[in-house]
């Protein structure tokens, strides 16, 4: 752009600090909420919200796992010519410079979180792999049953949405069930 070519800058950040914002930004509103509607911080709620904010943001790099698999293929194989077998490179891609658009790229997150795995755990280059459809399978099925529970947990979501009956009280119940679903799902 205009400005980048002028000053002959290219706006960059330490890479650690976006899944930082992102979980921090996901949990904090959650606590927020709970704190207004209950008055009480809960142990028990604030660990699940960080979950929550850390599952949310693993379930999007899942997804760019299955939508960027070429870019996560060329990237680990980049690193692999220069690297010795069984090496990581130093330093990892969390703590360099990225340039701000990269940042903010989908595509950037997933070939260099699933390229640089793949170093540990080649399934993730290989798409018949169990591992490769396990998690690409955990991220298009539980990022929203994520964010319902995680929202539930302080708000009555599924009978805002008409989950109730007559008696009421089903909604909660009805998330109990989608969350012991769920966690079962993801402790497998």
């Amino acid at each position: 752009n205009e400005r980048t070519a002028l000053w002959g800058l290219q706006p960059s950040m330490l890479a650690a600090i976006v899944p930082v914002v992102v979980v921090v930004g996901y949990t904090a509103p959650l606590l927020a909420v709970h704190y207004a509607l209950h008055g009480v911080v809960n142990g028990v709620h604030v660990a699940l919200a960080l979950f929550s904010g850390i599952n949310s943001l693993i379930c999007v790099w899942e997804i760019g796992l299955y939508r960027y698999q070429r870019d996560v293929q060329a990237y680990h194989a980049s690193l692999a010519k220069r690297l010795p077998r069984g090496a990581l490179p130093s330093p990892l891609f969390l703590f360099t410079d990225v340039p701000l658009a990269d940042a903010l790229s989908a595509r950037w997150w997933a070939s260099r979180v699933w390229g640089t795995y793949a170093l540990v755990d080649r399934s993730y280059v290989e798409r018949r792999s169990f591992g490769y459809g396990v998690d690409v399978g955990n991220g298009h099925t539980t990022l929203l049953p994520t964010a319902l529970v995680a929202l539930g947990m302080s708000v009555d979501v599924l009978a805002a949405l008409g989950v109730t009956t007559a008696a009421g009280g089903v909604g909660v119940r009805a998330l109990g069930l989608i969350a012991a679903c769920m966690y079962w799902q993801e402790c497998y």
